[in-house]
């Protein structure tokens, strides 16, 4: 947990990911997904217990059958504190990727090429039609 805080505080990138469908592990009703990846935010303490926060890449609520997140904090916006215990018991791992030494961030003085029938909309390349142009 303190290699979760850690990364947290400082915006590393973090991924918690649950165990396989046939592990023996009872998702039905937590709002969690087996053989599924999420995004770690970080550790929060509330009212004397540890909640790890995180982000479900699928996003906000998409039906009531299908909830993408457990339903405690009444807002489906794919984020949500789940209680440490109930962490260790439905996820199988949590990676961290360690900190690259000796990298340099790309120069971005130069503008980025352009490559016909494209537009830059904050910062990714995207096709765009020709009469948009």
């Amino acid at each position: 947990m303190a290699a979760i805080e850690a990364a947290g505080k400082t915006s590393r990138a973090q991924v918690a990911c649950t165990h396989g469908e046939h592990d023996g592990v009872n998702y039905d009703g937590t709002g969690v997904y087996a053989d599924h990846c999420y995004t770690l935010r970080g550790v929060v303490r509330k009212a004397g217990k540890v909640y790890i926060q995180l982000r479900n890449p699928w996003g906000p609520i998409v039906s009531a059958v299908e909830p993408t997140e457990p339903p405690d904090d009444g807002v489906p916006d794919g984020l949500f504190d789940l209680e440490y215990s109930k962490f260790t018991t439905l996820y199988a791992s949590v990676d961290i990727p360690r900190k690259r030494v000796g990298y340099r961030a790309v120069s971005r003085a130069r503008p980025a090429p352009r490559w016909p029938g494209t537009r830059r909309f904050g910062g990714t390349r995207t096709t765009a039609k020709r009469q948009d142009m």
